[in-house]
């Protein structure tokens, strides 16, 4: 009974790349409209459903929420990605059958990373949302509430693995300013400010109003998801982060007992980095390459996404970024 238990609380997201398998039709419904007649609702603070229909025609309650809550529909995501871009991107989400996903929308900006020539990463906006409530809404693993300014990181789609990876150095300046950190030992509040320059600078109220999932008044979410993703797709400026995935390539990963061990310090379960080096050894094949911490990074990723675990989609982003500079503070070091 514990093993099927234990087996039960593992999370095995599923891969699409059309929008019907997450665009199903979902509601807030009363509570007490769900429940026989005879029974009342005393929690006071949880009376609304989640309720989604599925292709099959069966309804699924994801989650009971409180009066105020807000949910944000991924049609909504959909809508504003077809007014902004057209049929200029490609979809790549990862789902779970309890309401997460991560929904990648890849644009056609491309780079190649390395001197092989034959790995190439395109420029993608990333957005979670969830219908359990354990996943927030974000955009480029930035929650809404906590948008203060026009910085947006950038995302990327890896086509040799179909890895989604976020701009985890995005948020400083330069690649040096982001080693500098490394080097000061990741200080919370030493993150580089001033990068305003990304995007021009637009309405203040737009940029500093806190969506949070209560009381969100959806035409001008979508107003001001449509203002956001507009001004991103015509980001052409090289990412910090794109750098630092180039200067990955050349550490080269000469233990991978140590390598391991990195992984695991970071809090990556046992089972997931034995995947990842599984990964790694295949990459390293079809490639031509050695391995290298770009290659060590990207199988963490991969396995972290591609592997059942326990973890929420936004804890795997989460771990994504701890790999991402454990890998670089203990490879530069």
């Amino acid at each position: 009974m514990k093993t099927a238990s234990k087996n039960a609380s593992k999370n095995l997201l599923s891969h699409t790349s059309t929008w019907d398998e997450i665009c199903f039709p979902v509601e807030t419904v009363a509570l007490k409209g769900l429940l026989p007649e005879n029974y009342n609702v005393i929690a006071t603070d949880r009376q609304r459903a989640i309720v989604g229909q599925k292709t099959d025609g069966s309804n699924q309650v994801f989650a009971i929420q409180s009066k105020s809550y807000s949910l944000i529909p991924n049609s909504l995501i959909k809508s504003v990605a077809d007014e902004c871009l057209g049929v200029d991107y490609e979809l790549s989400v990862r789902y779970s059958s309890q309401g997460e996903f991560s929904i990648g929308i890849v644009l056609p900006d491309s780079l190649v990373i390395g001197k092989t020539g034959n790995d190439t990463i395109r420029k993608q906006l990333t957005f979670t949302n969830s219908y359990n409530g354990k996943t927030p809404f974000t955009i480029q693993g930035h929650e809404m509430r906590g948008i203060k300014s026009a910085v947006m990181r950038v995302s990327y789609y890896r086509q040799i693995c179909s890895n989604g990876m976020m701009g985890w150095a995005d948020e400083f300046i330069s690649l040096d300013e982001y080693l500098q950190w490394l080097t000061n030992g990741m200080p919370a509040n030493a993150k580089v400010k001033g990068l305003e320059e990304r995007f021009e600078q637009k309405d203040e109220e737009q940029f500093l109003r806190i969506f949070s999932h209560k009381g969100i008044n959806l035409d001008k979410f979508q107003q001001f998801l449509v203002g956001l993703v507009g001004d991103f797709s015509q980001i052409k400026k090289e990412s910090s982060t794109s750098q630092v995935y180039n200067l990955m390539t050349d550490l080269q990963v000469a233990d991978l007992e140590e390598a391991t061990e990195i992984a695991r310090k970071v809090g990556i379960p046992k089972k997931l980095i034995a995947a990842a080096m599984e990964r790694m050894e295949l990459e390293q094949g079809m490639l031509e390459s050695s391995a290298n911490v770009w290659l060590l990074y990207n199988a963490v990723n991969h396995s972290l996404f591609n592997q059942a675990t326990s973890m929420s989609v936004q804890d795997r982003f989460y771990a994504d970024e701890r790999v991402f500079h454990g890998l670089l503070t203990a490879y530069l070091n």
